[in-house]
């Protein structure tokens, strides 16, 4: 953890400090939005809808489960086609819209709807920012700087995804529905970094130094 801290200090206070605050912010937004909770959770918000049975809801949640494998194998097909930029923010677009459309549909305490949602949610994030992170990561950075700034990223970002996790199922306790906008409000300014500071990898060359 000492040199992880020491590396990304040395990297912070170097010419790739924009790359290492934005793989940071990638990173906590991520996470923040609930996409690892939600998938975790699954169970319990189709149980509070009006699901009956735990084996029932466990059973429907699967299908959240399947639609990450989709998301992940377009991800794999449209990542060199589409560039990284782009993904980034219709995937964060489409989160952002997923996420309300759950915390209505946990409004109306519908499961087919509030199941749709999950599944809708969890595909563009695992079509988009999922895969993204780690390929940023390793491009955003030269040779010299990956090392520590990958490794701050990625402590960032199962940080985030622990508390996050942590805080979830307290916070839809006490706001109800209206917690999914929270999180909405994480995939649509994550979108916003994207659109101002995310620069097309591309294609582009890695530097050495």
């Amino acid at each position: 953890l000492a040199s992880v801290v020491s590396g990304a200090a040395r990297v912070a206070r170097g010419p790739e400090r924009r790359a290492l605050a934005l793989a940071l912010a990638l990173a906590a937004g991520n996470q923040a939005c609930a996409s690892s909770a939600v998938v975790n959770f699954a169970p319990e918000l189709l149980r509070g809808a009006g699901v009956e049975g735990d084996a029932r809801a466990t059973l429907l949640s699967a299908a959240v489960t399947g639609s990450k494998g989709a998301g992940v194998l377009l991800f794999l097909v449209t990542i060199d086609k589409v560039g990284r930029r782009p993904l980034a923010l219709v995937g964060s677009a489409a989160m952002a819209l997923s996420l309300a459309a759950l915390a209505a549909a946990d409004a109306a305490s519908s499961p087919p709807l509030l199941l749709v949602s999950l599944c809708a949610f969890i595909f563009a994030f695992s079509a988009s920012h999922a895969g993204l992170f780690w390929v940023l990561t390793s491009e955003l950075f030269s040779m010299g700087a990956k090392a520590p700034a990958a490794a701050a990223a990625t402590a960032a970002l199962f940080g985030t995804g622990a508390l996050t996790n942590l805080a979830f199922l307290p916070l839809h306790t006490a706001l109800g529905p209206p917690s999914f906008l929270l999180y909405a409000g994480v995939a649509a300014a994550t979108g916003c970094v994207c659109w101002g500071a995310l620069p097309e990898t591309k294609g582009a060359t890695l530097a050495a130094e």
